[in-house]
């Protein structure tokens, strides 16, 4: 599983025309990162796969994922947040191996992050990349976010360690599932929350109508939420998320991309990127 060539230029393009700081460090980065996808072994001798990514070491399992989430996160810069605090709290639900934890580190050395991911595997490079990174004031647990407390299935593909895409939903993705861990993200709230980053691969409108149900929705600022649609072919549920952030004061900007265009994809699956701020009162 590779990226093609046109999704890579498309990201050159963007990150030329948008980007000014550290721009050459970035696509140094990106380059080395990508010839590693092309050339690396299939699998390394421990499992394990090293790299430095922006003058930080990294550990992870795969190329293209690792690819796919620098992207994202370093390049496109989905995640970035303007804060008048200094030391902002960030709530980042579905760390996996922790490369959003580290770009919040690198754009607010003093915030305090709280850090959740479900998946053992990803846990255990997520702990990882924190503590060799030395990076201070980063709390994580091993733990699935969802609307009660407990244990939940974990669905996930055992070729794919650490994959971004494990899931409580059955159909997001094949494979088998085990026990985890489950919490309700209000019990953590207690102070205001400068930037919650939510990415549950389909629990996400579960996450945020308990937040409202237990009032804490309205102790955070600005969310970006990774909104999977059509994790069920009929399945059309983006309306009641927006409603509920509309009804608790939040406004929005969407992103989204699509493999081909859009009348030749009814029913097919989407990620939607809802980046939510809380509005000024009237």
């Amino acid at each position: 599983m590779r990226h093609s060539l046109l999704h890579t230029a498309g990201n050159l393009v963007w990150v030329a025309r948008n980007e000014r700081a550290g721009l050459a460090s970035l696509l140094a980065t990106y380059a080395r990162l990508k010839l590693g996808e092309l050339v690396a072994p299939r699998t390394p001798p421990d499992g394990l796969r090293r790299t430095r990514i922006l003058g930080m070491d990294v550990a992870f399992f795969d190329h293209y994922w690792l690819v796919e989430m620098y992207e994202e996160i370093f390049l496109r810069r989905q995640y970035a947040f303007e804060s008048s605090r200094e030391r902002p709290l960030i709530v980042d639900v579905g760390s996996n191996i922790g490369l959003a934890i580290l770009f919040f580190k690198r754009l607010f050395p003093g915030a305090t992050v709280i850090g959740f991911e479900p998946d053992p595997e990803a846990f255990r490079l997520l702990e990882r990349n924190v503590g060799e990174n030395r990076l201070q004031n980063v709390r994580l647990l091993n733990e699935a976010v969802y609307d009660g407390v407990g244990w939940v299935e974990l669905y996930g593909d055992p070729a794919m360690p650490g994959s971004p895409q494990h899931s409580i939903r059955r159909g997001r993705v094949a494979g088998t599932s085990r026990r985890v861990p489950a919490t309700r993200l209000s019990d953590h709230l207690t102070e205001p929350v400068d930037f919650l980053k939510l990415d549950v691969e389909g629990a996400e409108t579960a996450v945020i109508d308990e937040l409202e149900r237990s009032g804490k929705l309205g102790l955070v600022d600005r969310m970006a939420i990774e909104y999977h649609h059509h994790v069920e072919a009929e399945e059309d549920l983006l309306g009641r998320l927006l409603t509920t952030l509309e009804r608790n004061g939040f406004g929005y900007q969407l992103e989204a991309r699509m493999a081909r265009a859009p009348g030749a994809g009814r029913g097919e699956f989407q990620n939607v990127l809802v980046h939510a701020y809380r509005k000024a009162s009237p």
